[in-house]
């Protein structure tokens, strides 16, 4: 009996030691499960955290993108609206035909007689072939007196050529007519050329390629008219070598000789004429924006350096680009603008922001700076 009793006493120890140990297992599952659910809920909530800093972050840049975008299009506008008030009374527009890579326009011979010209700002005169002067021999219109002792030139291929000459006693292109204009007499298949001869006389004139117009300005240029590009006639380039390294050579040197209406032609001829990814593409796209600049033309000025920010964005001249931009607004009293273009700057470029603004507080000794560095020191405090 004593046994018995004995086994029963620790059948009872038994089942109250498991009981224990069961109940010790389920409260430490039940810690775990709570641990891991707050784990879940503060990792969810770091989740939630980063999603929200992703959301801000890109609601940020779309904003920045937005207000970039409305900057460059305000300046645009403002362009676009000075073009238009100066060009009426400022230039007249004749259209131009390209045909087999070259210009053509319509001009009046001694009033009998229109022909289509070729426009050649490398020709040193005015041609025209021989069965065009015999015509005008036959309207009456040319005298024996209008001949001129020939003349030997040289052709772009290096050959030269003698031809006969004569003075053309009117040529009439759109409103504009221009008097006793020399020309050389041609062969019956030569071209019909508008050369130097004319285009001296012609005064301020310029292309603008992609509307296909010869704009010719009827009065002096001021600087602040950005719709005439140019007042000067380039020379002809040399024969040989390649032609988009000549017009920048010539480019650079007109902007060094601050010659920057011409400069700003030259540039654009290169760059219409060097291959795509040239390594000085951004530089002549930046001094353009340079030379507008420095014409006090600061629209077109804007315009030029955001070419340099979005057709070339991995050249090292983008930080002066955007630095220049914040000035342009700056000349403008746009001070919301040119506080914008200067953060951008100081975000993206720090190290290279502190060089070009030291060097620009230099440039400004010119008397058409006066004034700009202390109002952009003034636009970078916070």
């Amino acid at each position: 009996m004593e046994y018995i009793r004995a086994r029963r006493e620790e059948m009872k120890r038994l089942r109250k030691s498991r009981s224990l140990l069961l109940r010790f297992l389920v409260f430490t599952q039940v810690l775990l499960v709570l641990g891991c659910v707050q784990e879940s809920r503060e990792l969810s909530a770091q989740q939630q955290a980063e999603r929200q800093r992703l959301i801000d972050r890109e609601t940020a840049q779309e904003a920045q993108q937005r207000r970039y975008a409305i900057a460059m299009e305000t300046a645009r506008e403002a362009q676009r609206r000075e073009i238009q008030e100066t060009r009426p009374s400022m230039a007249e527009e004749i259209s131009l035909v390209k045909a087999g890579g070259v210009y053509t326009l319509p001009v009046e011979i001694n009033g009998v007689l229109t022909l289509k010209f070729v426009l050649d700002s490398g020709a040193a005169e005015v041609n025209i072939p021989a069965d065009v002067v015999f015509t005008l021999l036959r309207s009456g219109t040319i005298k024996d007196t209008d001949f001129l002792p020939g003349k030997t030139y040289v052709l772009a291929d290096g050959s030269e050529l003698r031809s006969p000459r004569l003075i053309i006693r009117s040529l009439k292109i759109g409103r504009r007519q221009i008097t006793n204009v020399p020309a050389s007499v041609g062969d019956l298949r030569s071209p019909l050329l508008l050369g130097q001869s004319l285009l001296e006389k012609l005064g301020t004139w310029g292309s603008d390629n992609q509307r296909m117009v010869l704009l010719i300005q009827s009065e002096p240029s001021s600087p602040r008219v950005a719709a005439v590009p140019s007042a000067s006639v380039p020379p002809p380039l040399a024969a040989g070598g390649n032609v988009a390294e000549q017009f920048y050579r010539r480019a650079l040197k007109d902007y060094q000789e601050r010659n920057y209406e011409a400069a700003v032609v030259n540039f654009k001829q290169f760059l219409r004429q060097a291959p795509r990814g040239h390594p000085q593409a951004g530089t002549a796209q930046y001094l353009i924006g340079e030379s507008l600049y420095a014409q006090r033309q600061y629209e077109a000025a804007i315009v030029a350096f955001d070419e340099v920010v979005q057709k070339h964005s991995n050249d090292p001249k983008v930080p002066a680009a955007l630095l220049k931009i914040g000035y342009a607004f700056a000349e403008l009293r746009d001070p919301r603008n040119a506080r914008f273009f200067l953060y951008e700057v100081q975000k993206k470029f720090p190290t290279v922001l502190k060089p070009l603004w030291q060097r620009r507080r230099y440039d400004c000794s010119d008397n058409r700076h006066k004034g700009v560095t202390t109002r952009m020191s003034s636009l970078s405090k916070p």
